[in-house]
């Protein structure tokens, strides 16, 4: 996966997640997300895959931190 695409997914993740905890968004979220951008496209000049593994890895991380509270808010739980 492209590193832009993944810091972007992990934006988006975060963004629903605190809709989801219905915390306050704020520009954080988008800060936070060209923080992740610029790192992983500094750290794709060097090594490439390595970039791309670490995306990824900060969107399954961000995933595991949100998805079930989005889950439980959109109802699709029992």
């Amino acid at each position: 996966m492209n590193t832009t695409t993944s810091a972007v997914m992990t934006g988006a993740v975060v963004y629903a997640g605190r809709w989801a905890q219905e915390k306050p968004i704020d520009i954080r979220i988008a800060i936070g997300t060209a923080g992740i951008a610029i790192a992983l496209s500094l750290m794709a000049q060097v090594n490439e895959k390595l970039a791309q593994q670490f995306g990824v890895l900060i969107l399954v991380g961000a995933a595991f931190v949100y998805l079930p509270t989005m889950v439980e808010k959109l109802g699709l739980t029992k």
